[in-house]
């Protein structure tokens, strides 16, 4: 765990935060608009890593470009590096328990 793990988490949480009041004062909160305000801050950081595990597979296999083998070989997070898991996990566990706290106090 480093510094970055916390920060990635932070970021997807103030995204989440601020799609879910937008949702909360325009419309009103529901257990789908948690969800859909999570996907993005999440899918930020899954979108990262994804493209780092590519250029790492590309390099590893010494290619000159990204193929779509490599592209589907590199969603999955077992052939991301230790810390390009955590940077995942993190923003993910983060937006789980703001997802959790929003629906217990406002649904």
């Amino acid at each position: 765990m480093n510094k970055t793990n916390i920060e990635h988490a932070l970021i997807s949480s103030v995204i989440q935060g601020f799609l879910s009041a937008t949702c909360y004062f325009l419309c009103g909160m529901s257990f789908y608009f948690i969800v859909l305000c999570a996907l993005p801050g999440v899918f930020l950081f899954f979108g990262r890593e994804h493209a780092q595990a590519s250029e790492m597979l590309k390099k590893k296999k010494g290619l000159s470009r990204i193929n779509w083998k490599i592209t589907l070989e590199a969603l999955a997070p077992w052939v991301w590096k230790k810390d390009g898991r955590m940077d995942f996990y993190f923003p993910l566990a983060a937006s789980f328990l703001q997802g959790a706290t929003w629906w217990y106090v406002f649904c």
